[in-house]
């Protein structure tokens, strides 16, 4: 399946934003039990997104007060625009109603022509509230350099709160903590220390 899209219009203006207690959901439940995609294609403007082969699960069940979307994402191939390929799986529970409750958590393999990232990101909050996430990160640059990285970060809105983060490598620990704002104007404010980090290394 081959999909084109219009090129992205910079100066288009933003929708109405999402509503999901608008969506009414009758009493319904849906089971996708197995869905193989083996290759579809979406091009916008020069860029291209192709899913070589993705297999998953779904079940939607709005017959309770509170309605529940389950998605199970056995394995993903996706090619992505500057030599990008990612395998990913992922897990995520989520209620499509209030503030959007969500419970997830992927594993993924990033490829890019500089090294590979791999890893895993635990998710729990609410996409409308805060978002809560736990990632744990290797990589390895194609110069041989490695590195890793967990920590604990908050999303909410246009903030990002990095309660904290720490990274390893070059011989040593960077420990971090801080917020990214960019509501308004961009901000960062960090705070860290840092353990036998060797730029030569």
């Amino acid at each position: 399946v081959r999909i084109d899209l219009p090129p992205a219009d910079p100066d288009a203006s933003p929708g109405e934003p999402f509503d999901p207690d608008a969506l009414n959901l009758p009493p319904l439940s849906v089971a996708v039990d197995r869905l193989l995609v083996d290759r579809l294609l979406v091009v916008q403007g020069e860029q291209r997104y192709e899913v070589v082969h993705a297999r998953l699960a779904a079940l939607l069940d709005a017959r309770a007060e509170r309605p529940r979307l389950e998605l199970d994402l056995a394995e993903l191939d996706l090619r992505l625009p500057d030599d990008l390929r990612l395998d990913a799986r992922a897990a995520v529970a989520l209620e499509p109603a209030g503030n959007l409750a969500v419970i997830g958590d992927a594993e993924f393999l990033l490829d890019h022509p500089q090294g590979w990232l791999a890893g895993r990101v635990d998710l729990e909050g609410a996409l409308l509230g805060e978002l809560v996430l736990r990632p744990q990160l290797d990589w390895m640059g194609s110069d041989g350099l490695p590195a890793a990285a967990c920590g604990r970060l908050g999303l909410e809105g246009q903030r990002l709160s990095i309660d904290r983060l720490a990274v390893d490598g070059l011989g040593g620990r960077l420990e971090l903590a801080g917020l990214v704002d960019w509501s308004s104007r961009p901000r960062l404010e960090l705070t860290g220390r840092g353990e036998s980090i060797d730029p030569s290394w």
